[in-house]
């Protein structure tokens, strides 16, 4: 069995929170599977590579709020026909964010 190496509690978003519109500052769609106040984990047709810096912009009723941050691990998904590859990765925040406890439930 594989030992949890993480150090937050995550929270799985609803619906509501994958189809907010989330994209990385770059343009590209995201989806938001899980969120902590240290970084999320994302799914994308855009290829993420382990090291890579990255600005995720996620909207708010203020606005948007754009967190920078740095690509843990990526993986492939699945390559899904016409849709191509897609892609996973746990980003780690720069700074901490209230996003882990602020994400409405389902």
């Amino acid at each position: 069995m594989r030992a949890d190496r993480r150090r937050r509690a995550r929270q799985p978003p609803g619906e509501a929170v994958r189809d907010l519109g989330a994209r990385l500052r770059s343009g590209h769609d995201i989806a938001v599977m899980n969120v902590s106040g240290g970084g999320l984990l994302i799914e994308t047709a855009s290829r993420m590579l382990p090291g890579s810096r990255v600005e995720v912009v996620l909207p708010s009723p203020e606005g948007s709020a754009v967190a920078g941050g740095r690509v843990l691990r990526a993986w492939v998904v699945g390559v899904y026909g016409d849709d191509g590859v897609r892609y996973r990765a746990a980003i780690q925040f720069d700074r901490e964010s209230s996003w882990g406890v602020t994400v409405p439930d389902e």
